[in-house]
């Protein structure tokens, strides 16, 4: 049986071309990372201020550094430095939350999905209307 699906789909796995069920849309490609700037930016900056509220000086030092940042992936410059600093903080916020809050009061998940986004855009770039040249 494996013989018949290996030569059935031989010429398409040897040549390394991959199905994809919408092609046109792989023209898209640099819009995606600047769709994750759009919307994850604000995000991250009203989580900065969200953490300035907490009074505490590493609380301040983060919520800084999220507003800031959060800023710089919006206009897209250094957004891959951007991104790595705040997946660092995106880490610090999961542990903190779910030490110190209650369970209740714990947006780990969110944490999460945002450092992982941050992780997206770390390895793609800016995507289009951006600061950085992406090379």
């Amino acid at each position: 049986m494996s013989d018949v699906f290996y030569s059935f789909f031989s010429p398409l796995l040897d040549s390394g071309a991959t199905l994809a069920v919408f092609p046109a849309l792989l023209g898209f490609r640099l819009l995606a990372p600047t769709l994750i700037r759009l919307v994850l930016s604000p995000l991250l900056v009203v989580m900065g201020f969200r953490l300035c509220k907490v009074r505490t000086k590493i609380s301040l030092f983060v919520g800084t550094i999220n507003i800031v940042f959060g800023i710089s992936i919006l206009f897209g410059f250094l957004t891959q430095i951007s991104a790595l600093v705040l997946i660092i903080t995106s880490l610090w916020r999961m542990f903190y939350e779910y030490k110190y809050l209650p369970k209740t009061q714990n947006f780990w998940g969110l944490n999460l999905l945002v450092a992982v986004t941050l992780m997206s855009l770390l390895i793609t770039g800016a995507g289009l209307f951006a600061i950085d040249l992406s090379l």
